[in-house]
């Protein structure tokens, strides 16, 4: 009996040592399964908490059983695998699958199955392309994009393979690409017919504007020694047909050089402009248009502009200022003012085209720049549409921005915004 205590001390010593191995094993346990869940991105439930070991255990076999249930109920195909591609878990997704392309129930379940012999060309963040019977994609193929998380599996090394299928997208990309490819063959054709139809038209219309100006001429010299008011109605029918000669001119120039800026035949050349006297010699050119329609050309520039030499390509701007001004001029009434202002602001040069015009419809606003394109209200004004398109992409050229503001009945303003850089001063008189 004097032995019986100290036979009872191995026995709890024993029991200790157990107990605390087991809290041991469970939290190597509970912290590789969470781990497996943040990896997975699977919401953790309540913590664990420190408490008996029967507790925990209870609580780390229902995690796992809960983790379990997660992975064979995802709804895309998921598998499990060890260091060398054999399956160690596959949902019914992913048996799903395998079944549709033509993969037995036998070999998956045979010992050792390896995913590479069934989807050798399974590679992660890549897609996949999986013959798969009609059932399963009306197409006969599935395309998959395989994401890989790697994992600790029954204290091994494993992987957690996820099949997104991206079939849809993958339809959906092949079908733009078709339709990228229609558009720019056709926008290839457009190109050759307007650059054909414009060197076509030129020849014929320098014929008929040559004819018109002799028989102008000839109608003079009658003058003098006919006195019949029939001169005076042919004089008038001629000026009308060298009007509308010249303005199918405009249409043939504006045409050719849409052709040449959508072909990328137009280079961007900057060099030294002095913008504010650029301005000033094209709205003198605009002059004779502006007084015959009684409107008043107003420009204003910012006084450190007025002798500041900029880095642009002053055969654009150009284009862009006479393009601008003129669209201004023609839709404003008798009697109204065009504002052409020039400043600058931070890194940006700005130059505004205001009118007092008959403005235009908010809703067509986005429309503005497409070729051939003009409003709904523009009446009875001549134009082409084709204007605003080269404008457009005279200021992309500059790495600039065209920003349209417009209210109906009231006017709109064309602001351009150009990246610039001081070249140099110059003097007024310079």
């Amino acid at each position: 009996m004097t032995d019986a205590p100290s036979s009872t001390l191995p026995l709890k010593s024993w029991l200790n040592k157990e107990r605390q191995d087991l809290r041991t094993r469970v939290k190597k346990a509970q912290k590789q399964g969470q781990e497996l869940a943040s990896r997975l991105a699977i919401a953790n439930h309540d913590d664990l908490q420190e408490s008996e070991p029967s507790v925990l255990l209870k609580q780390l076999v229902a995690t796992e059983i809960k983790m379990r249930d997660l992975l064979l109920s995802h709804p895309a195909p998921l598998m499990v695998v060890d260091q060398d591609t054999c399956l160690l878990l596959t949902n019914a997704a992913a048996r799903q699958l395998f079944y549709a392309s033509g993969i037995t129930r036998e070999q998956l379940q045979r010992q050792g199955a390896c995913l590479a012999d069934f989807l050798p060309a399974l590679v992660a963040d890549q897609e996949l392309f999986v013959k798969v019977d009609k059932t399963y994609h009306p197409g006969g193929e599935a395309v998959f994009l395989v994401k890989e998380t790697p994992i600790q599996w029954q204290h091994q090394p494993a992987r957690v393979l996820l099949l997104h299928d991206v079939s849809l997208e993958i339809e959906a990309r092949r079908k733009l690409e078709e339709a990228v490819s229609s558009l720019e063959e056709v926008n290839r054709m457009k190109s050759e017919f307007m650059s054909m139809a414009s060197h076509e038209l030129r020849t014929p219309l320098a014929s008929v504007y040559s004819s018109l100006q002799l028989m102008e001429s000839y109608c003079e010299k009658l003058e003098a020694t006919v006195n019949s008011p029939w001169l005076d109605k042919l004089n008038d029918h001629i000026r009308l047909m060298e009007n509308t000669v010249e303005g199918l001119e405009g249409l043939v120039k504006e045409m050719l050089v849409l052709e040449k800026s959508q072909a990328g035949r137009i280079q961007f050349k900057p060099g030294s402009v002095n913008l504010s006297r650029l301005i000033d010699e094209v709205l003198g050119s605009l002059a004779p248009l502006a007084e015959k329609l009684d409107i008043s050309l107003v420009f204003s520039c910012q006084p450190p502009l007025k002798n500041k030499v900029f880095n642009l390509d002053v055969y654009l701007v150009q284009h862009i200022l006479t393009n601008l001004v003129s669209n201004a001029i023609r839709f404003s009434d008798a009697g109204e003012k065009v504002f052409i202002n020039l400043g600058c602001e931070q890194d940006y040069l700005y130059l505004e085209v205001k009118d007092q015009g008959c403005g235009i419809p908010e809703d067509e606003i986005c429309y503005l720049g497409e070729s051939f394109y003009r409003a709904s209200n523009v009446a009875d004004v001549p134009g082409t549409g084709l204007g605003l398109s080269i404008v457009k992409h005279f200021v992309d050229l500059h790495g600039g921005a065209l920003n349209i503001q417009t209210r109906l009945d009231i006017g709109s303003c064309f602001r351009i915004s150009l990246p610039w850089a001081q070249v140099m001063e110059e003097q007024a008189n310079g």
